[in-house]
């Protein structure tokens, strides 16, 4: 990796003390909501009431709900209902010491230990952890922006089952009605659910095409994980387009370069999940990688600023020897465990632990109540591995609060299911 020069410094001192000298309880500034974000302000908040410590902690979030991305494919074959993965911060954070600051930070000042909002306000902090995730990476291809649907929030799910809705009707009015043409751009593990969930969405109404400009699909998983992934795929006639490259995307058509050459084919939808990268950093550069994310220590802290935490996708977090821990939910919240920890050791003046990521496996959807769970060398696929991973995914959302509505809805509708059977 390619990375920036540093100029060492010593540590800063972190005592609590107001600029009239006036003591008051640390303050902690959390920039980002995400899974890294959230998870460290839940966690924080928790180990410090345990232990009676007063923390002063502020969520810096523009957004007003939180999202269990891993489960927004489930929106739109209705299997989970929207508040179930998108629960408001505001519910998320009551009865809670975290204040949630619904705007987004401009600039952070690492020197001075404070952060300026797009508010106009700026706040002081004494420990500041920055969990601003990823976002797409731009290409340049013409049509991009005008013609093709996201699948990154709530919104784009809702755009895109609306717009699936729409072409569902047209279809209704059609005898014979032609088949839905979908195109989903990006083969990895977003592209492949997807793909699964559409198909079974839309059945025999569909031809769904998947495009990787890669010669794989899954590239980073194991061999039998793609394997069982691409047999989901062929069950469900989805057409898998490897080595080709998107070079332009119009109203109706997707010109795909292909070893033949460009070549032009009909569509009614294009959905692009290819490719993220790491949020701009908003602080003085420090050290970090020709992909933008910064190098932290192993307890996470920055070594120039040790007040200062990265986690997320914003941070190379150590794995093993070659590898640095995946860019996902199931890293980020192992981390914002560590980062929380981490954070209540340097209030109470106890040295730090490094954070020790354990891969606990992968899961996927591959349809309708349909998935993969792969951990410790097994693979479960089908049916049983749905509910697993719904239940797995479920006890994982933030509160215990949030987690017991859910369970008392699911269990309600399995009751209504069985009363009607």
């Amino acid at each position: 990796m390619m990375l920036r020069p540093v100029t060492m410094q010593s540590p800063a001192t972190t005592s609590p003390q107001s600029t009239h000298g006036v003591a008051h309880p640390p303050r902690v500034c959390i920039v980002g909501g995400g899974f890294g974000g959230l998870y460290t302000a839940l966690y924080l908040s928790q180990k410090c009431r345990r232990r009676r410590q007063p923390c002063d902690i502020t969520l810096i979030e523009p957004r007003e709900r939180f999202l269990f991305t891993p489960l927004l494919y489930e929106v739109l074959t209705d299997e989970l209902k929207p508040w179930e993965i998108a629960p408001a911060y505001v519910t998320l954070l009551q009865g809670t010491a975290i204040r949630h600051c619904r705007t987004t930070a401009d600039q952070l000042h690492l020197d001075d230990r404070t952060v300026d909002l797009a508010s106009g306000e700026t706040l002081v902090y004494d420990y500041l952890v920055v969990a601003t995730g990823s976002q797409e990476r731009p290409v340049p291809v013409p049509g991009l922006a005008d013609h093709t649907h996201r699948f990154r929030t709530l919104a784009d799910a809702q755009a895109l089952d609306s717009r699936l809705a729409d072409l569902e009707a047209r279809a209704q009015t059609h005898n014979p009605a032609p088949p839905i043409q979908v195109t989903i751009v990006g083969g990895g593990p977003s592209g492949v659910e997807l793909a699964c969930k559409l198909a079974d969405r839309l059945g025999p109404r569909g031809h769904l095409q998947l495009v990787e400009r890669g010669d794989c699909l899954l590239k980073p998983f194991s061999q039998r994980v793609r394997r069982v992934a691409i047999q989901a795929l062929h069950r469900r006639r989805v057409q898998i387009c490897l080595n080709m490259g998107v070079v332009a995307i119009e109203a109706d058509c997707i010109t795909l370069d292909t070893p033949h050459g460009p070549t032009a084919q009909p569509t009614d939808l294009v959905v692009w999940v290819a490719g993220t990268q790491p949020m701009p950093w908003l602080g003085d550069p420090v050290a970090e990688t020709d992909q933008g994310q910064q190098l932290p220590q192993g307890s996470l802290q920055l070594p120039q600023f040790p007040e200062v935490f990265v986690v997320g996708d914003q941070a190379v977090m150590g794995w093993q020897r070659d590898r640095a821990a995946p860019q996902t939910a199931q890293a980020a919240y192992q981390a914002a465990a560590t980062v929380a920890h981490n954070l209540l050791a340097a209030i109470q003046g106890r040295s730090p632990k490094p954070f020790r990521y354990l891969h606990l496996g992968d899961m996927m959807t591959l349809g309708y109540r349909n998935a993969l769970v792969s951990s410790f060398g097994l693979v479960l696929h089908g049916p049983l591995a749905g509910l697993t991973r719904q239940v797995v995914y479920l006890q994982r959302l933030p509160t215990w609060s949030h987690r017991g509505r859910v369970a008392r809805f699911r269990l309600s509708q399995i009751w209504r299911w069985l009363w009607r059977w």
